[in-house]
């Protein structure tokens, strides 16, 4: 590989919706915080170490030919959370994931950054850029 040296038609992927492949098993509800495990395969979080936010499930999977399903996700909206105790002075701060529904101020898997505080129990949080560990 070598850097450019002319311009070059790059192609760019719209932000949004995108389809990743679901774990066997995983158990996703709309609206499920999602993750992508150390195989790469979409399932919800769990707060486990070696999880990577992926998105927020939209309710949507397919089947492919050979059994295997994908999932729809939205990594790039903020997304609305549960959190033991918030105030005003979280905004900015890092939280982590701790299930498929709630986020903290401490953790080991990002989940982004507090935007606003809805109330003590509920923030939006702003995704981490997809692929942030």
């Amino acid at each position: 590989m070598a850097a450019l040296s002319e311009d070059t038609g790059r192609e760019l992927r719209a932000l949004g919706p995108i389809t990743l492949p679901l774990a066997t098993g995983a158990v996703l509800y709309d609206g499920s915080i999602c993750v992508r495990d150390a195989s790469g395969l979409l399932k919800a979080a769990t707060g486990g170490v070696g999880e990577v936010y992926a998105g927020i499930y939209r309710g949507l999977t397919r089947r492919q030919s050979d059994g295997a399903e994908d999932a729809i996700v939205d990594g790039v909206r903020p997304y609305r959370a549960e959190i033991a105790a918030a105030t005003q002075a979280d905004v900015g701060k890092p939280v982590y994931l701790v299930d498929d529904n709630s986020v903290a101020l401490a953790g080991d898997v990002l989940g982004g950054h507090v935007l606003m505080v809805i109330s003590a129990t509920e923030v939006w949080v702003m995704p981490p850029a997809l692929g942030a560990a």
